[in-house]
């Protein structure tokens, strides 16, 4: 199909974003002739993996890569071939680097093709929401330790050290963990982040990020791939401009325009189906395979029994294992909506759910709220009514079609909200539905439990009190309503920033009354998923020695809370009227007092500030018992928890590896570089483990018979 040869080439193609071999390490190719783009360079995370094999003398190489699964049989002569093990498609790969030290050059007919010119790179990190470009002398060492296939590069901005992780792409300042995402600008780095394997692009709407399926998101990442910035795509017959330095996109035919975003997939993707199939068979085949013949569902012990067959005579079966039993307990316990074993429905449900969530909090969301209404029972009358919906086998549904969804559920469901909120669909498709959206499985289970969500403002208070009214013509020259305070409402709570990160009743600060209140919206985030945020980058960020009142202050602190909210910054006046006083010489000589007085709050709403401070001690003191071996919780943003074994550790970041589990084929191990310590929990177990282990690679990894394993 034409969505498997688009994903197929993205991943078999070259791609940046991965570590790059050593400069020394013999360099793949693949041939997409069928794509006129003739030899490619291979991702960098495949080219470790063939040259391992090749120099353990293996002659197949089972991996997994993205949504595809590949089988490479080595020919010699620097020769290979590699089957996608869903579609059978076969491509040529070759080793460009033989002929010049190994006495073996190619055959004449397949040239290895010369680098064509291209731009300078440029390096960018986001800070308060902006893309801001890297001074020239870090963007020279990001630059250095890329070409060079370095995995991590530190520098210094000032008074803080940072370390780039390049394999992630994010920027971590060492001394309090707060990560920030990079990006390359360049000759195919803009395409490498669009078209990375295991990304996940999403779109922001009204009613929060939504993943962009699949087949839409392949042709923005083909043309990324192409070095295209700018340019239009017709999806389910609309048009869309893209544009990849905005990172937006625009229908061309109501002018809306809506933020991008790259998110990390998660190892959770949808397998292929067609309509006649069902979107559940792979799921259902894989609960069958799992129960192997037993009646009465599908027990957490059950399913571990056979994940840890795998592992048998295997040198690391024993740490293998130990992750496996973990996993296993947290998966089923978010599977499961009631008591005893899970049923084929919640399986098959979980894991389509899954697919399609835009954040593993919204999972857990949907779920506890099926957990806490109608249970399991409504399952398949839900996944039988979106399959039915879903008439071009999509994965999503149209307005049109949700309503007569909606129309059949009131028909066949008994269950009183569903029936209630599908009647209000079948009257008038809600508000916050534009002409050109559709539905996904988890939108769908999401309007129909009803998914809750949280109203947002932004309360300002002048710190002038009405004196900027007079002065600011005499010293500005111009109008000001008031010199701006902000904070944040939702939850019933105020957030603010005053040297530390307050929380309080709503106009309960020590600024008094509000002058004026501005509605952001609503947001579908959680509570906890604020006070995670907060907690783990924020709070290390916005101290009382950060604190500036031109250049660090309050209201960034508001912009960064309403953009992680509702995805939309405070009001342009209030974020430009530190430019407009920087020049003052007022401003210049009230300035240390003022950062003295603004950010040096103590004891209003002391409870936010006392447990940000038992946390970040209670974490560095959880911290400093961890070892090589000892298992953790790793949340970061976007996924679900897991429980990891570290693999090495450093100052303030550590490796780690853990169990991914799959709904519809083999499960997978994975790895990941420098997580920071404010993403781990310890868990007081350990594997035994005391050799410590760099992890070289982020490469999900399987285990059939007769294949080489790199994980």
């Amino acid at each position: 199909s034409r969505l498997s040869s688009v994903f197929e080439e993205l991943v078999m193609s070259r791609c940046p974003t991965f570590i790059q071999p050593t400069a020394l390490a013999p360099k793949w190719e693949v041939d997409l002739t069928d794509f006129r783009k003739g030899w490619q360079e291979c991702a960098l995370d495949l080219i470790a993996i063939l040259n391992e094999a090749r120099a353990r003398g293996k002659k197949v190489v089972e991996i997994e890569m993205g949504h595809f699964r590949y089988r490479i049989t080595f020919e010699g002569c620097g020769m290979a071939v590699q089957e996608n093990l869903m579609t059978r498609k076969k491509r040529t790969l070759r080793c460009a680097d033989i002929g010049s030290d190994s006495g073996i050059s190619l055959p004449p007919e397949m040239p290895i093709p010369s680098p064509s010119p291209s731009a300078e790179p440029r390096w960018f990190v986001k800070i308060h929401n902006q893309w801001k470009e890297q001074v020239d002398d870090v963007a020279d060492m990001l630059e250095d330790a890329y070409q060079r296939g370095r995995s991590e590069v530190c520098y210094s901005t000032g008074p803080h050290v940072h370390k780039a992780v390049l394999s992630r792409m994010v920027q971590v300042n060492i001394r309090t963990g707060r990560e920030r995402q990079i990006r390359r600008v360049g000759p195919r780095g803009l395409a490498s982040h669009v078209g990375s394997v295991g990304g996940r692009l999403q779109v922001y709407l009204d009613r929060g990020w939504k993943n962009i399926p699949d087949d839409h998101a392949a042709e923005i990442a083909e043309r990324a791939f192409k070095g295209e910035t700018v340019f239009r795509t017709n999806f389910r017959g609309w048009d869309y401009e893209i544009d990849l330095d905005k990172v937006t996109q625009r229908n061309c035919s109501t002018g809306r325009s809506r933020s991008l975003r790259l998110v990390d997939a998660a190892g959770v993707h949808a397998p292929s189906w067609n309509h006649d199939e069902g979107m559940t068979a792979a799921y259902r085949r894989r609960y069958q395979e799992l129960c192997r013949g037993a009646e009465g569902g599908l027990s957490a012990a059950m399913a571990t029994a056979v994940w840890k067959e795998k592992n048998l005579g295997r040198p690391d079966g024993h740490w293998r294992n130990v992750l496996i039993e973990q996993g296993a307990k947290l998966l089923f316990d978010r599977i499961s909506l009631g008591e005893g074993p899970v049923t084929e429905d919640e399986w098959a449900h979980y894991w389509t759910l899954a697919a399609a969530a835009p954040s593993g909090h919204a999972l857990q969301l949907i779920q506890q709220e099926l957990r806490d209404g109608p249970g399991r029972s409504v399952l398949r009358k839900l996944l039988e009514t979106f399959e039915g919906a879903d008439s071009a086998a999509h994965g999503d549904i149209t307005l049109e079609e949700m309503q007569a969804a909606c129309q059949l559920l009131q028909m066949i469901c008994k269950e009183e909200d569903i029936v209630a909120n599908a009647q209000k669909w079948v009257e008038e498709v809600p508000s916050e539905f534009s002409v050109d959206d559709s539905l996904n499985y988890f939108d769908f289970v999401s309007e129909l439990v009803g998914r809750p969500r949280a109203d947002v403002e932004i309360y300002h208070y002048d710190i002038s009190n009405g004196l900027s009214s007079v002065l600011a013509p005499l010293f500005l020259g111009m109008v000001m309503e008031g010199v701006w305070h902000t904070g944040v409402v939702v939850y019933g709570r105020e957030y603010w920033f005053g040297g530390s990160i307050f929380e309080s009743p709503p106009g309960a600060t020590p600024f008094g009354t509000p002058k004026k209140i501005t509605r952001m919206g609503s947001t579908v985030c959680t509570r906890h998923e604020l006070r995670a945020q907060l907690e783990q980058q924020l709070a290390r960020e916005y101290t009382k020695d950060s604190y500036d009142v031109l250049s660090h202050n309050c209201n960034n602190f508001s912009d960064d809370v309403a953009m992680f909210l509702v995805n939309q910054h405070i009001s342009e006046e209030v974020r430009q009227q530190p430019a407009l006083f920087s020049n003052s010489l007022v401003a210049k000589a009230l300035r240390g007092p003022l950062n003295s007085y603004l950010g040096g709050f103590g004891n209003a709403a002391q409870k936010f500030r006392d447990s940000q401070r038992e946390v970040q001690d209670r974490t560095q003191k959880e911290w400093d018992a961890l070892h090589v071996g000892s298992l953790v919780v790793y949340t970061a943003e976007g996924r679900l928890a897991v429980v990891a074994e570290i693999l090495y550790k450093e100052e303030t970041t550590c490796d780690l590896w853990w169990w991914n589990p799959s709904g519809a084929r083999d499960s997978a191990f994975e790895e990941q570089q420098s997580v920071s310590l404010v993403n781990v929990k310890p868990l007081d177990r350990s594997t035994g483990r005391t050799e410590p282990r760099r992890v070289q690679q982020t490469v999900r990894s399987f285990a059939p018979e007769d294949s080489c394993v790199i994980c």
